[in-house]
């Protein structure tokens, strides 16, 4: 489903005229409508670590505190927990350390026993200094929720042709109650259907473990 068919879905629910277009439409509708589906995009992404928006990252050390081959990604939005590890050391890299623990360590002029990491300016920091030469690997949630066509991963709708990384049917909702909202019509029905339908696909936007319990005799 592109975008202009999750527009076209949201339209026919509250029976506006079906657009041949979106993108570079100069109708005020069809322009809410891109807006209001960019603002779904955006902020639908960036409720969970959604498994089809988190990508790897990996850099090899510097002996320095602040890594400088560990520039974030241009897409970055957070790291998932618990998955940052030295694959040279076998060690998790723990963290983020907070700017109390941080400053204390400094002032202290200490060293934890285990490697912490700090993300300030968009730099990683790491304590202690790692030695040169290693690979680090971390996972994060990217903040390109769509892509074009062929393949192109972005943080916006920028044609119609576009597609979503997310589930259609929650991003088409998504529509449908802001554009009730905007218009100040009742949307609090819409509202909790459109959250239902989000917090299931989050709860099924990964595979679960099987929880094995003791077997009973």
């Amino acid at each position: 489903m592109t975008l202009l068919t999750i527009i076209n879905k949201a339209q026919a629910a509250l029976n506006l005229p079906i657009s041949s277009s979106v993108i570079n439409n100069p109708g005020q509708t069809q322009k809410q409508l891109l807006a209001l589906a960019n603002m779904e995009g955006v902020e639908t992404a960036d409720a969970f670590a959604w498994q089809a928006l988190i990508a790897e990252k990996s850099f090899v050390t510097t002996a320095t505190e602040t890594q400088t081959n560990a520039t974030l990604p241009t897409d970055f939005n957070w790291i998932v927990d618990e998955t940052f590890f030295n694959r040279t050391t076998t060690l998790e890299v723990k963290g983020p350390i907070n700017p109390r623990e941080w400053q204390m360590l400094k002032a202290l002029g200490s060293s934890v026993s285990e490697p912490r990491y700090r993300i300030r300016g968009d730099l990683i920091l790491f304590n202690p200094t790692p030695t040169a030469g290693q690979t680090c690997v971390y996972e994060y949630v990217s903040l390109n929720w769509c892509e074009s066509s062929v393949g192109t991963a972005q943080s916006a709708w920028a044609a119609d042709t576009d597609l979503p990384k997310l589930s259609e049917h929650v991003m088409t909702l998504g529509i449908i109650w802001r554009w009730k909202k905007s218009k100040e019509l009742e949307y609090a029905e819409d509202y909790n259907i459109w959250e239902a339908a989000r917090d299931r696909a989050a709860a099924r936007t990964d595979s679960k473990r099987k929880q094995i319990g003791r077997a009973h005799v």
